[in-house]
């Protein structure tokens, strides 16, 4: 008898779960963008996500998602297009932009706090892995990094601060999705997983947002999207050369067991 009431009870649980978890998605799914990154040729040379945060169109996602963009084309969960008219801020550091969305009235995420955030906290994330609008995955905050990563997984100094590792899996392309509690409350946004790491995924702490949209002005007007100056001729000449240099150490390193690798999920 005790058995089949734990049953009772476990099921019961488990449909409440499933419940709540449905009822995020449909509250959340509307004010989360596909992003699709064109080059000068508007051709679309890659994708990330985005989350609205104000009504009038200020627009969340990774610098690096936007970082060599000529120009990017939004999309909603109903496959509608949204006018992206430029960005208003952004942080290469803590890998954050956030872009001016033609309109008004768009649905929007409410920011939480991860200050506090406790390890085992369970977690949704929605976004569009691999171009896959709309999907959503579940996992738990598995731990925060208040250092970022230990050095042999950083790919870039992007890294160095503080991220939240969590375990609800993500892809290239989820880059800029919002990963949020199970009040719908957004703690934090997806920026890198560590290669054949098993879900470990890593999050830029929501702390970062508000603090990059406090430095907006009330009529600040969004620049017009551009890649940024170390993507012209120059600058790629001398990260090749960088690059080369540095394919010859890990070359060399690598022959004794290369560490694994993390990147960046546009």
């Amino acid at each position: 008898m005790r058995w089949i009431l734990a049953l009772s009870t476990l099921l019961i649980c488990s449909g409440a779960h499933a419940a709540g978890l449905t009822d995020i998605a449909a509250r959340v799914k509307p004010a989360v963008m596909q992003l699709s990154i064109t080059n000068s040729s508007g051709e679309v040379v890659g994708n990330g996500t985005g989350f609205f945060i104000s009504e009038d169109g200020l627009l969340v996602t990774n610098f690096h998602v936007i970082e060599t963009a000529h120009g990017v084309i939004a999309q909603g969960p109903d496959e509608a297009v949204v006018e992206m008219l430029g960005v208003l801020a952004q942080d290469e550091e803590k890998d954050l932009a956030i872009l001016q969305a033609k309109g008004a009235g768009h649905r929007i995420l409410q920011l939480g706090d991860s200050v506090d955030l406790a390890e085992g906290t369970q977690v949704v994330v929605l976004g569009s892995p691999r171009g896959l609008l709309g999907s959503f995955s579940e996992g738990i905050v598995s731990a925060v990094r208040e250092n970022g990563l230990p050095e042999k997984y950083r790919a870039d100094s992007r890294q160095r601060g503080r991220l939240i590792q969590i375990t609800a899996p993500i892809a290239p392309g989820s880059s800029g999705s919002p990963v949020l509690t199970l009040d719908g409350e957004v703690i934090g946004v997806a920026q890198s997983l560590v290669v054949g790491g098993g879900n470990l995924n890593f999050a830029v702490p929501v702390e970062a947002v508000k603090e990059l949209a406090g430095t907006i002005a009330l009529d600040a007007k969004p620049r017009p999207f551009q890649p940024f100056p170390w993507h012209n001729l120059v600058g790629s000449m001398i990260f090749f050369a960088v690059f080369a240099t540095v394919l010859v150490v890990v070359q060399r390193v690598g022959r004794k067991g290369s560490p694994s690798e993390t990147r960046s999920v546009n």
